[in-house]
């Protein structure tokens, strides 16, 4: 199924895309044999397979993840994030974010 993004959020999309360093992620996840597995969210990344995925494949994969979130319109909260294989795609009130996350803390508050 293909996802396309709502209208407004096209050139904000293509801005992130244009500017985010996917050869810095490419560098450290070849450095460390980051590998995808089978189990990636995306539909449009299909030749990476336990393999640590080439650039295009990590691009197709953040803007797949970022037109989900532009297109999440739940109405529950204003914030909605998707992420997998390391990037997170966050979309605030309008205003959008990718990340990869090499570490992650969570703690329970007692």
């Amino acid at each position: 199924m293909e996802h396309y993004p709502q209208i407004q959020d096209i050139p904000t999309i293509k801005r992130i895309m244009d500017t985010f360093d996917f050869q810095k992620v490419h560098a450290y996840m070849t450095s460390i044999n980051w590998k995808w597995g089978s189990g990636l969210n995306s539909a449009r990344v299909t030749k990476t397979i336990d393999a640590v995925p080439s650039v295009e494949d990590l691009k197709v994969h953040a803007h797949y993840l970022l037109d989900c979130v532009s297109l999440d319109t739940s109405g529950h909260t204003r914030v909605h994030v998707r992420g997998s294989g390391g990037f997170f795609a966050i979309k605030n009130s309008g205003t959008f974010e990718l990340i990869f996350s090499i570490e992650d803390k969570f703690e329970v508050i007692d």
